[in-house]
C-alpha cells in the first residue's frame, strides 16, 4: 500500500482509473520480487535481476530447482481497491496473486480472505438492487456477509464497517463515515434473531445517524494513538 501510495504522488488527485490499477499492480509485483530476493536468492547472495543475467552460469538441475521454487512464491494477499476516478465514475477492483489485477465494476461487490466462499453466497441469496432502498440497509447486508465468513473457523468476529460517499464534484475527495461497535453489534443481534427482512426502522435510523457524525478513519487513527499511550504509561 505504501508503494503504491509513493507511486500516486506524482500524480495530482483525482486519478485516473488505469493510474491507480497499474501502481496497485506493479506494488504487488514489487512485493513478490522482494519475497523471492529474501527467502530464495539471498542465498546466492544476488536478487532477480542478477539471477536473470547469470541463470545459465548455474548448473541445469538447479535452474529448475530455482525456477520452480520462484514460480510458486505466492504473496498471500488479497486486495480489494476501491474509489471515484477523475470523472467522478465509482471503480472497484482486486488484485490477487501473482499480481494479478480484476475488474469488479460489473459484478458490483468484491470479496476476499478465507471466508469469502461465505460471503460470497451471503451477498448473492438476495437480489441487492430490489430488496436494499437505503444507505443503512447496504450496510446492514455487507455486515451479513461478514458474520457469515465467520462460519470459518479462520475468520475473527472483529469487525469495522462504513462508507465512502460519492464526492459532490471532480475537485473534492470522498467523504468516509464509519459506524460504532455497538452499531455492528446491534446488526449482528438483528440478524442473529431472524429481524433482518426487514431491519428494525430504528436500528437504520440509528445506522443513519451514524452515517452523518464523524467517525472518521483519521479520527479513528487518533483515538488508537491515545490509547496506545496511555497503555503505555500505565504499564
Amino acid at each position: 500500500v505504501r508503494h503504491a501510495r509513493q507511486e500516486l504522488r506524482s500524480y495530482r488527485p483525482p486519478h485516473r482509473l488505469d493510474l491507480v490499477e497499474r501502481a496497485c499492480v506493479r506494488a504487488y509485483q514489487a512485493q513478490r520480487v522482494r519475497i523471492v530476493n529474501d527467502t530464495i536468492l539471498s542465498n546466492y547472495g544476488i536478487g532477480l535481476q542478477a539471477y536473470r543475467r547469470k541463470a545459465l552460469k548455474f548448473p541445469v538441475k538447479e535452474i529448475e530447482r530455482i525456477n520452480f521454487e520462484i514460480e510458486h512464491v505466492t504473496v498471500g494477499l488479497e486486495l480489494i481497491v476501491f474509489g471515484y476516478d477523475d470523472l467522478n465514475r465509482a471503480h472497484l477492483f482486486t488484485v490477487t496473486d501473482p499480481g494479478e489485477s480484476t475488474c469488479r465494476d460489473q459484478d458490483g461487490f468484491a470479496v476476499a480472505g478465507c471466508g469469502s466462499g461465505h460471503a460470497f453466497h451471503s451477498l448473492l441469496q438476495d437480489q441487492l438492487d430490489s430488496s436494499v432502498t437505503s444507505q443503512a440497509e447496504m450496510l446492514c447486508r455487507v455486515c451479513e456477509a461478514k458474520f457469515d465468513a465467520e462460519k470459518d473457523k479462520f475468520v475473527g468476529k472483529d469487525s469495522a464497517a462504513g462508507v465512502l460517499n460519492r464526492p459532490d464534484n471532480t475537485t473534492r475527495g470522498v467523504s468516509e463515515r464509519f459506524v460504532s461497535i455497538p452499531a455492528i453489534n446491534a446488526i449482528r443481534f438483528a440478524h442473529k434473531k431472524r429481524k433482518d427482512r426487514p431491519y428494525p426502522a430504528k436500528l437504520l435510523e440509528g445506522l443513519l445517524d451514524e452515517l452523518d457524525s464523524d467517525i472518521t478513519s483519521e479520527r479513528m487513527s487518533a483515538e488508537l494513538a491515545k490509547a496506545t499511550e496511555r497503555i503505555k504509561r500505565e504499564n
